[in-house]
């Protein structure tokens, strides 16, 4: 999800409310069963000039969510 102009709160705040809905969203699976989903993301935050930079560092911050145990949203500045 591109969200342009976007401040550090403003994306946590949408990556949250988006991990929240999902957590609290059971996958039906078939007749009387559900499977709970979680959500782990990444975000790229700062000037970034193209798409591929953009990817590479959510994708580093999506990594750290995971090792700091799933079902969260991390945050990253791309440095300059």
């Amino acid at each position: 999800m591109l969200v342009p102009k976007a401040g550090t709160e403003e994306l946590s705040d949408l990556g949250e409310q988006l991990r929240k809905v999902v957590s609290e969203s059971p996958l039906a699976i078939g007749n009387d069963r559900t499977l709970k989903v979680t959500l782990s993301a990444g975000c790229s935050i700062g000037p970034i000039e193209t798409l591929e930079e953009a990817i590479r560092v959510a994708d580093e911050a999506l990594y750290e969510a995971k090792q700091m145990g799933r079902n969260q949203v991390q945050s990253k500045n791309v440095i300059r």
